[in-house]
């Protein structure tokens, strides 16, 4: 598994970004998804909690995007058994790329 990438993450900005989360959790490292066609998307595995995050950056341009996509999670109604996403944090900060982790 990759624990730097070319477009900005590392396993310290993961790291701190968990612990807003989940301030127990240990990032052990993370890997770029294929598929994101607007935001850049990561799979981050930590050793609490063993199930592995998504975590999305979206272009400044496309925080509406974003909006979108956190308005369509909040339409699905979890079935027991069923993988369902649900938004674990959704962030707009003013100087760097808006973030959606799942």
């Amino acid at each position: 598994m990759k624990t730097e990438s070319n477009v900005g993450l590392t396993m310290a900005i993961a790291q701190a970004s968990m612990r807003k989360h989940c301030p127990s959790c240990v990032v052990e490292g993370f890997e770029a998804c294929h598929g994101g066609n607007i935001s850049t998307v990561y799979e981050i595995r930590c050793a609490h909690p063993a199930q592995p995050i998504i975590l999305k950056v979206y272009p400044d341009t496309f925080h509406w995007k974003m909006a979108k996509e956190v308005y369509v999670y909040s339409l699905f109604d979890p079935a027991e058994g069923v993988p369902t996403p649900f938004i674990l944090r959704r962030t707009i900060p003013k100087r760097s790329c808006p973030t959606l982790t799942c």
